[in-house]
């Protein structure tokens, strides 16, 4: 396993866990730590944190650097200051 790719998923991961309080966000129950997952959880945490890394905002979305995929990240807030950004 690419020890890079491993410590950016349990990175993602544990600032998952303390974002959340500990607990899940959908269940409400406690969370494991990053070795108490199963490999496929962790998979997908480095699968995730791995995607982060590999991407650019282009005119507010996200774009992959790897597959060129693009990503909306349409948030009011965002759309908002574009818009008074625009007009001043």
């Amino acid at each position: 396993m690419d020890d890079v790719r491993m410590k950016a998923g349990r990175a993602a991961y544990v600032a998952y866990v303390a974002s959340v309080g500990g607990k899940s966000a959908v269940s409400g129950q406690p969370l494991p730590g990053w070795w108490e997952t199963s490999r496929q959880i962790r998979d997908a945490w480095m699968d995730a944190a791995e995607a982060a890394r590999n991407t650019e905002e282009v005119d507010g979305d996200v774009q992959c650097w790897q597959c060129g995929a693009l990503v909306s990240v349409d948030r009011p807030r965002v759309r908002e200051a574009k818009a008074e950004k625009a007009a001043a």
